[in-house]
């Protein structure tokens, strides 16, 4: 989409929109806020009869089809919108997301770099999030290394997320990379980290440490 069709997008979808159909999406907003998705499906469902390429609409419908359990739906949507608004960062994430929670791990992969590719300029969250997205799949289909990859790349992006930190380590050790995993909790807070979280990364630290106790796994020993 040229830079001019993006100016006109904006004009018809946020300068000349409607008030009333902005009340209405804003209201369908508010429903899938507070849990009823199924309201919120029905009127963004109505809105987009009348307005097939508002992308707000759009992006509502497919947030509320997820929230009803429809991943098929969801990714059906997002399809329409990535080839309505193909240059959209927004839209390729939460397809990459989509397919990620539906379990095609391929898909996730290649829809998460683009929308790092797409994201790359801005940087800072939006990158952050499509690195750890590929990271995530590429951990499912069994490319720990790979993942560590991406996490690295999301935590220059985003250097303050302790949950990052965390993910990276365990990518490491489960890659078999078990001082990187060490080194790459430096300074963190072990004691803050969820019970689960410490228990898996100690499994995972300890396999790759076998001559030592990571601290993680010593927490977990303590009565």
């Amino acid at each position: 989409m040229s830079l001019l069709d993006r100016a006109a997008r904006f004009i018809d979808d946020v300068l000349l929109l409607p008030d009333d159909v902005r009340e209405r999406v804003e209201d369908a907003e508010r429903a899938l806020r507070e849990g009823r998705a199924a309201e919120a499906e029905g009127a963004l469902r109505a809105i987009l009869a009348e307005r097939p390429s508002l992308l707000r609409a759009r992006q509502g419908l497919t947030l509320a089809l997820r929230a009803r359990g429809d991943l098929e739906g969801a990714r059906a949507i997002t399809a329409v919108s990535r080839q309505l608004d193909p240059d959209e960062p927004e839209i390729a994430l939460l397809s990459a997301q989509l397919a990620l929670e539906a379990g095609d791990v391929n898909a996730a992969v290649e829809e998460a770099r683009d929308a790092a590719r797409r994201a790359a300029k801005e940087g800072g969250a939006p990158f952050a999030a499509a690195c750890v997205i590929r990271a995530r799949a590429e951990r499912a289909r069994g490319r720990p290394d790979r993942a560590a990859r991406e996490l690295r790349k999301a935590l220059a992006a985003d250097p303050d997320d302790p949950e990052l930190r965390l993910e990276l380590a365990e990518a490491l050790a489960v890659a078999g990379r078990g001082p990187s995993a060490a080194a790459a909790l430096h300074g963190l807070d072990l004691a803050e980290v969820p019970a689960e979280t410490a228990e898996r990364l100690g499994e995972a630290l300890a396999a790759a440490l076998p001559d030592r106790t990571p601290a993680c796994a010593s927490r977990r020993s303590r009565p």
